[in-house]
């Protein structure tokens, strides 16, 4: 069984037999952290959001890890939401299928 691993938009991806393809776009302080606009993950069928989290944060390493996931209570920090195909989703256990859109960004406000 292959691991989980991130395809970048420039590199055609090689699939395995379980894999699913995502495109995960980053907003505002998180483009800034990844240093990349957006990128395609490859992930096993029936993974979930926190699984992605988990494998960006595993590809991005420390800041990523640090400044937008919340070690304490696990998940995002509360300064960031993440939005499925359109729709900002708050269960990071929402399964994701082919061709999702994931887009992780910091939370907006104003007035």
């Amino acid at each position: 069984m292959s691991s989980p691993s991130i395809t970048h938009a420039t590199t055609p991806a090689s699939r395995g037999c379980c894999d699913t393809i995502i495109t995960v776009q980053f907003l505002g302080r998180v483009e800034i952290i990844t240093k990349r606009k957006s990128e395609e993950v490859r992930i096993k069928e029936e993974s979930t959001v926190s699984d992605l989290m988990a494998i960006l944060a595993e590809e991005h390493g420390g800041r990523f890890k640090t400044e937008i996931l919340d070690p304490v209570k696990g998940g995002l920090r509360s300064e960031f939401v993440v939005m499925l195909n359109r729709k900002l989703s708050d269960n990071l256990k929402t399964p994701l299928r082919e061709g999702d859109i994931v887009v992780l960004m910091p939370v907006m406000s104003g007035g």
